[in-house]
């Protein structure tokens, strides 16, 4: 069972970090919620590359795309 690092909001709106053993992404959803928190962010612990990043987390395809935007002036 993979493991995923969370960022999560508990009732007060605090933000919440971990790590926590599910099958999948809603597998976690479900967990966090029987402890009144709701996911944010889930990423699974097996995906990251050498450096750290995931493909979810970073990519320069990504990054490019940002520039890439409509401007006010030409909608």
């Amino acid at each position: 069972m993979p493991a995923f690092h969370y960022r999560a909001k508990d009732i007060s709106g605090k933000e919440v970090f971990g790590t926590q053993d599910a099958a999948d992404p809603f597998e976690l959803a479900r967990i966090l919620r029987t402890q009144s928190l709701l996911l944010l962010k889930a990423e699974d612990e097996a995906a990251k590359g050498m450096l750290g990043f995931s493909s979810a987390q970073f990519s320069l395809k990504g990054l490019l795309g940002f520039f890439e935007r409509v401007k006010l002036t030409d909608k």
